[in-house]
């Protein structure tokens, strides 16, 4: 299983998909909208990865989280509160 953590604003999406066997990162930025959903969808599918293969962590901002953890593809899904997305982690940008 590959993991997606998704920074979420009210515009946009910022990406970041985890092989965690072979410790490799790949970034996106998307619009926080359907669109940028189907993009998603496709990204991923350009790294082989199916939208259930994947377990997404979003940062649970205000309401602008909803739509992306109310995705019916993308599952499993977790939400973190933001104070502890980024406590400790490098930035992947």
């Amino acid at each position: 299983m590959k993991y997606l953590g998704i920074d979420v604003s009210k515009a946009k999406l910022d990406c970041a998909l985890l092989d965690p066997l072979t410790d490799k990162r790949q970034n996106k930025t998307l619009p926080n909208d359907t669109k940028g959903f189907q993009l998603l969808a496709d990204w991923l599918g350009k790294h082989d990865v199916a939208l259930s293969h994947v377990h997404a962590v979003l940062e649970a901002t205000g309401v602008y989280h909803e739509h992306a953890a109310l995705c019916p593809r993308l599952t499993p899904t977790s939400l973190q509160p933001p104070e502890t997305c980024w406590r400790g982690l490098p930035r992947c940008r």
